[in-house]
């Protein structure tokens, strides 16, 4: 049947699988609607305006039939005033059942819409912002819109078939390699300079998003040019970083850093990162955490360590070489590397002081990662319970005891050659803060005081100019004269020295809410309190604060090839010790599960070897194969190493080890085996 209507185009709707066209002429004049997923008309004598007393519906209420029902709806006594002598028509009608409402003046300046509340009799009129209605022609209004990321695809087939008479023929595809030709993909429309130049222009989260979208996409974000131009944008707008701790949780947040702030600047407002729960490896709740270059942050503990980029959610957990050891972190900026440089010592030098008798390297995100035996030197000693360390281009500052003289020392320590050396100290090194001025190391004091009071007068400023010649020079800022007024009784510890060499303090007690930063700008003399909202300060027990954080997007990787499983419907990786491979010597498998893909929060799993491991698997080196829907972990050989072929299986429920042999075809005539759990016979047919 077709159905010739009059006028530029024929109104219709489509509900629930039904599409209804008007035909009906008693109906012309009525809005066509979804009213609880029945076809709906609003109409009302005349042109809606503040003269119009009521508004009536006429439901569908059985296609069958024929059946209509009619609502009356009595217009608010506010009506008159909230209208004006605007003329409106009807948009539609809301999934709360709300009547909306539009002027049908053109251009209005802003656009209003009027939502008539049947319920409560109320009548709101809401402005529409962010576009300039006068450069438009026509607006027009879509109520209840749902965001649908499926793409439309073309009718047309992916291949194309050429007829000729009665025969058919397919032209097949070009199927030759997409590689880059002169900085172009053969599967991208533009340069990919360009194509990485718009990508750096998009937040962290969104580009996550696009790694997802093709392996070509995929490809191009994960590049070493891609990362190192999105970090380059993200130094012109640094952040603050904020890392709260609470009941054996991190969270971080981050805020933008307010640029030369005065007394009229807003409070900053906090964004949630991510949270990492170190329960598992910092049980008792000591750790040191620090801020390195390139938006990266590391946590150390007696046993183990953490390396986090809070931009894309991520951690990479490592045990260390030997128990009650101190690891410290440096980032490389020629080779791009973090290293970790672990000490261990089994002496006491006095309370809590370890004499460190040997010292450790790992490179992170190479083949094969192993910690390697490097010389200090010296005998040194290091606090025992955390380690006062700043990373500044490539070189790795922290505070120790020389045993020999046993004076303090600053130790040196460059990332990239792996050498130490030392720097001769003062009083204002061993209690100032550390901070990065201008790519130097400084040391920042309040007088003679390492907390800033209402009393403080200066502050004090060492910067270390030259490691061989072990110079430093001292620079002394006047406090300004409304000092007093604006820190009030608070106790101030240093946060740090921004790249704009504006100091930044922050109250020693995280009881004020909000949390407040105190910005003293050195050039103009000024000290500014800025408040961080976003969060309740008073839910958690500690907060650490970095200044200049950049955003990251480059993926922490490990050095080796993690195991994707499907653990319970969620994404699960598979790893034993800091090795994608298990041993004889293994001792647990460890099992991280993505708990909340729009959080960005993980979950670890530890699961120990039973007893008898090393006589069942032997010298044979494993690899993983997955895990079942029971929860059996499943390994195999790697390599060929015999007939029959066997599989381990892990249960991690009964902690029990079992080696199953595959029999009933020849291993030795195959060069590879690909192995599949949990597979469904189908009979679908292709």
């Amino acid at each position: 049947m077709i159905i010739c209507g009059r006028g530029p185009h024929i109104r219709g709707r489509c509900i629930n699988g039904v599409f209804f066209i008007k035909v009906d002429m008693f109906f012309t004049e009525g809005t066509m609607i979804n009213y609880n997923g029945k076809l709906g008309l609003l109409w009302s004598e005349g042109w809606l305006s503040r003269s119009s007393t009521c508004v009536n519906l006429c439901v569908l209420e059985d296609i069958g039939k024929q059946e209509w029902s009619e609502h009356v709806y009595v217009l608010s006594a506010l009506w008159e005033d909230i209208v004006g002598s605007a003329s409106l028509s009807f948009v539609g009608m809301t999934q709360t059942n709300e009547i909306v409402m539009r002027s049908l003046a053109y251009p209005p300046s802003p656009l209003y819409l009027f939502y008539f509340n049947s319920e409560r009799n109320t009548v709101v009129r809401v402005a529409i912002q962010g576009m300039d209605v006068s450069e438009y022609d026509r607006v027009h209004i879509f109520l209840d819109h749902l965001e649908n990321v499926k793409l439309i695809a073309s009718a047309m087939k992916t291949r194309r078939r050429n007829l000729s008479g009665n025969d058919l023929t397919t032209t097949r595809r070009n199927t030759r390699s997409k590689t880059l030709e002169n900085g172009r993909d053969n599967s991208l429309p533009f340069p990919v300079d360009l194509i990485m130049e718009i990508f750096s222009r998009l937040p962290v989260k969104s580009i996550a998003t696009c790694r997802c979208v093709s392996k070509t996409w995929s490809s191009v974000l994960r590049r070493q040019d891609f990362t190192e131009l999105f970090l380059s944008r993200s130094r012109t707008l640094p952040k603050l970083l904020l890392a709260y701790q609470k009941d054996g949780d991190l969270f971080f947040f981050s805020a933008p850093q307010p640029q030369n702030p005065d007394e009229n600047s807003s409070p900053v407002v906090t964004t949630y990162r991510m949270k990492l729960s170190f329960d598992a490896y910092f049980r008792n709740g000591a750790f040191g955490i620090n801020g390195l270059d390139h938006g990266l942050v590391g946590l150390s503990g007696r046993t183990h360590s953490v390396i986090c980029n809070p931009s894309t959610g991520q951690s990479l957990p490592f045990t260390r070489a030997k128990t009650r050891s101190m690891s410290l972190f440096g980032y490389d900026p020629i080779d791009k590397q973090v290293k970790v440089l672990s000490m261990w010592g089994a002496k006491f030098s006095g309370l809590l002081n370890v004499v460190a008798e040997e010292y450790q390297v790992l490179t992170l995100g190479t083949e094969n990662p192993s910690w390697r035996t490097i010389d200090c030197g010296c005998i040194l000693s290091y606090y025992s319970q955390h380690v006062r360390q700043k990373c500044i281009n490539g070189v790795l500052y922290y505070l120790s005891t020389d045993m020999s003289t046993e004076t303090t020392v600053l130790v040196c320590f460059d990332v990239r050659s792996e050498k130490f050396s030392f720097v001769k100290v003062k009083t204002f090194v061993t209690e100032g803060t550390m901070i990065n001025y201008d790519g130097k190391l400084g040391f920042l004091r309040a007088g003679k005081s390492v907390c800033a009071y209402r009393e403080s007068r200066i502050v004090n400023l060492w910067v270390l100019e030259d490691i061989e010649k072990q110079e430093w020079s001292e620079r002394t800022f006047v406090l300004p004269a409304l000092w007093e007024d604006i820190v009030g009784s608070a106790i101030l510890g240093f946060v740090g020295m921004t790249r704009t060499n504006e100091i930044v303090m922050r109250p020693l007690s995280i009881l004020p809410i909000p949390l407040y930063l105190f910005f003293f700008n050195t050039e103009r003399n000024t000290v500014v309190r800025i408040a961080i909202q976003g969060m309740d300060v008073s839910e958690y027990d500690k907060v650490h604060i970095f200044l200049d954080h950049v955003d990251n997007v480059e993926l922490i990787v490990n050095s080796v090839i993690l195991t994707m499983v499907n653990y319970n419907g969620k994404l699960g990786f598979l790893l034993s010790g800091e090795s994608g491979y298990v041993y004889e010597r293994s001792t647990s498998v460890n099992l991280w599960v993505l708990e909340d893909t729009d959080k960005q929060e993980w979950s670890e799993r530890t699961f120990v070897l039973p007893a008898l491991w090393e006589d069942i698997v032997g010298s044979v080196r494993l690899g993983f194969v997955g895990m079942t829907r029971t929860n059996e972990i499943v390994m195999r050989p790697l390599g060929l190493p015999g007939r029959p072929f066997h599989l381990i299986y892990f249960n991690i429920e009964r902690n029990t080890v079992v080696r199953v042999s595959i029999q009933g075809m020849d291993v030795s005539e195959y060069d590879h085996v690909h192995i599949f759990l949990d597979h469904v016979e189908n009979v679908k047919l292709l």
